[in-house]
């Protein structure tokens, strides 16, 4: 062959050698006879000299050209290496090569494929002649490449492929529709998928081993509406990177739905006078096909009675007996007529139930009714005496049921009432029980009772002038007459706490079984203001400088609340807390008159408080005096420090006083002692301008009965 560059033949041989690019699998090179082997070393040896040249002897220049090693041909033409023009590979496994040519001195090349289409699927060639990827589908393939120098010489070449397929794939096939029916549009599909992720293409290798009418596209879908009904097997061939199987699909195709299957129930409980309740109900219609009902002959109906297109059966009877009536059933567009049967029962009265509410008493207006249950629903009842001698004299009931009137004599009395639903009716017999009066002599009195508002209240009704053998119970008719907070109960005990002063006349009423009085009690409720007189200033320490101290309300220990309304009338330098504790540093001697608002809970009141505040004073004597006070656990103290009066008596250590305990600034000591023992306590003693002495008293805290005692003092100077 002769190779062309610029128009002139070149004057030299050019040897093209191949060497195997891979290791791996066989190669085929273009041009090579057929029965060459694809194992042996290449070596092809191409003449480039033109046959006119080949037919002659060969003259010995005088001025031979040098050779190629030697002087370099100043515009070659790239040719490439054979082998590297041949590569193997697997479906699903990367595969890499790479493009050369043969040295060439001082030139780049770059690499293109001219039909890109004929690349096997996922391998590329960049333009640097590498070749990579992982092949997808088995086969040979012969890729058209070019390579060209950046002199602008090109050469054209074929890549060789051979693409084994991969060794085993797995075929995954699932349904995903229901059986077909005969003469019903079916549309179902059948999912196929490959072990090595490729698409996998599907064809019917027997188009007729499918079920008449349907048909089977490459996807896997089946649409059409099947003809004939049966199981069956269809024999397919799936193909996914070269390797294919076969299989078989079942596709079942039903019947064509009738009605000879057809089963009707129906639930119904009807009696007269009653709203019907029930349902037909029929099975074996096709899955997903809506059922409707129609009567076709209405006048077949029990009176009163409607079926709904549902199946419902609806409506109030008025006429008992056994109906049989025509109904159409129809699921989508296939119907067929049944007849259904159901039975109307007659009224009954023996499931009704009387009850009665009535209290009476003779002289006083009744109040009371019947009322019967287990009637039809929505029937009206009506009720009518008939025989109203039988009733308490003075006694009527109305058609309603309602009992009013006053009886004028006590007794039991049987009443006949005839009690209709509609148009079912029945008789009963009422006993009516009318009790005498209790007697209007009784003497109802309030005892025990203190009512103050902000303290819980006690006290107990007591009646006297009962019956024998009787308990009475009382009952508040108007609760919003009682004093706010205050509760009776049904035993006459008055409980709670008053949250507002006042007088409240309470009407009442007193019940010994069915005889019952009326009556009316006062309750006072005094206010807070009405005991300000108990406000008490306790373990005060009262001279100029730090103060300490407490007022209290006696009898209250917890909830009562202070407010000095002016604090310019206080001490300078003193402040009282809402809870009633002194602080603050005195600054200035004096008696302080000052106004004060006490509240517990809502019950307020106002008082004037004074506080003396003496002189900075030395101590000019001092005198220990020991004293033992004796107090009984459980009950108020009413004991009182001994003194001179205007003596201030300032407790100098509050903390070690018996719990529940407090002395006064007047020297009272009051509360309630809560703890049994013994309690030593130093007391300051001091007089207007005078010296202080200082007490060591202890106070003994007993569980025994007997008044508070008070020791002799021993006076040590």
């Amino acid at each position: 062959m002769t190779v062309v560059r610029s128009g002139v033949p070149l004057g030299h041989r050019t040897l093209i050698s191949a060497v195997l690019a891979t290791a791996v699998g066989s190669m085929a090179l273009i041009g090579m006879p057929a029965h060459a082997s694809s194992s042996t070393p290449l070596q092809a040896a191409v003449e480039t000299m033109d046959s006119r040249a080949a037919a002659q002897p060969v003259k010995k220049d005088p001025y031979p050209a040098p050779h190629p090693e030697d002087s370099p041909d100043p515009d070659p033409a790239p040719v490439f290496v054979t082998t590297s023009l041949n590569l193997t590979g697997t479906v699903g496994t990367a595969i890499a090569g790479q493009l050369s040519v043969q040295k060439l001195y001082g030139v780049t090349v770059t690499y293109s494929v001219v039909d890109a289409a004929k690349l096997p699927a996922g391998i590329t060639i960049s333009a640097s002649g590498a070749i990579s990827g992982t092949p997808r589908e088995a086969g040979t393939y012969r890729v058209p490449v070019k390579v060209c120098t950046n002199l602008g010489t090109c050469t054209n070449g074929t890549v060789t492929f051979t693409i084994a397929a991969q060794q085993t794939v797995e075929f995954t096939v699932s349904a995903s529709s229901a059986a077909a029916t005969v003469g019903v549009a079916y549309s179902g599909a059948f999912t196929f998928t490959s072990s090595i992720g490729s698409a996998v293409t599907v064809t019917v290798t027997d188009t007729a081993a499918l079920p008449p009418g349907l048909t089977f596209s490459a996807d896997g879908k089946i649409t059409g509406t099947p003809t004939k009904a049966g199981t069956y097997e269809v024999p397919v061939r799936m193909c996914a990177g070269g390797v294919c199987q076969t299989a078989s699909l079942t596709i079942v195709v039903n019947p064509a739905p009738t009605t000879v299957n057809w089963k009707i129930s129906i639930t119904y409980t009807g009696v007269v006078g009653q709203a019907g309740s029930g349902s037909i109900t029929v099975t074996g219609t096709p899955p997903g096909a809506g059922v409707t009902y129609t009567v076709t002959d209405p006048s077949k109906l029990p009176p009163g009675i409607t079926i709904t297109a549902d199946g419902k059966i609806t409506g109030t009877a008025t006429t008992p007996g056994t109906y049989t009536f025509p109904v159409k059933v129809c699921a989508g567009a296939l119907c067929t007529t049944l007849n259904v049967t159901i039975t109307v029962g007659a009224p009954a009265t023996s499931n009704w139930k009387i009850s009665i509410t009535y209290t009476g008493v003779a002289g006083r207006p009744a109040s009371g009714s019947i009322t019967v249950t287990g009637t039809p629903p929505g029937a009206g009842v009506t009720y009518t005496v008939t025989d109203p001698s039988k009733l308490p004299p003075g006694i009527t009931i109305t058609a309603d049921g309602k009992i009013t009137g006053t009886a004028t004599a006590s007794g039991s009395y049987a009443v006949p009432i005839k009690v209709c639903a509609g148009t079912v009716c029945g008789n009963i017999v009422v006993t009516l029980t009318i009790t005498t009066a209790v007697s209007s002599t009784l003497s109802i009195s309030v005892d025990g009772f203190n009512g103050v508002a902000g303290r819980p209240a006690t006290g107990t009704l007591t009646v006297t002038g009962l019956p024998a053998g009787g308990t009475p119970t009382f009952t508040v008719t108007d609760p919003g007459k009682l004093p706010p907070g205050i509760t009776i109960t049904a035993d006459g005990k008055i409980t709670g706490t008053a949250t507002t002063g006042g007088s409240y006349v309470v009407p009442m009423r007193l019940c010994m079984g069915t005889a019952c009085v009326d009556f009316t009690i006062t309750l006072n409720i005094s206010t807070v203001s009405s005991s300000v007189r108990n406000i008490t200033l306790v373990n005060f320490s009262g001279s100029v400088g730090p103060v300490t101290g407490r007022f209290i309300m006696e009898g209250v220990e917890s909830g009562v609340s202070f407010t000095v309304t002016d604090p310019s009338k206080l001490p300078p330098g003193v402040t009282v807390r809402t809870d009633g504790t002194l602080v603050g540093t005195a600054t200035v001697a004096g008696t302080y008159t000052f106004p004060v608002r006490m509240c517990v809970g809502t019950a307020c009141g106002t008082a004037s408080l004074t506080m003396t505040i003496l002189p900075q004073r030395p101590v000019t004597q001092t005198v220990k005096v020991t004293a033992t006070i004796k107090i009984t656990a459980g009950r108020p103290s009413t004991a009182k420090l001994p003194g001179r009066p205007g003596q201030i008596f300032t407790v100098l250590t509050p903390a070690n006083l018996p719990p529940g305990i407090s002395i006064t600034s007047d020297g009272r000591v009051i509360g309630t002692a809560k703890a049994i023992g013994k309690f030593a306590v130093q007391i300051e003693v001091a007089t207007p301008g005078g010296a202080s002495e200082t007490w060591q008293t202890t106070f003994e805290v007993c569980n025994c009965a007997g008044a508070l005692s008070v020791s002799p003092f021993a006076a040590k100077r």
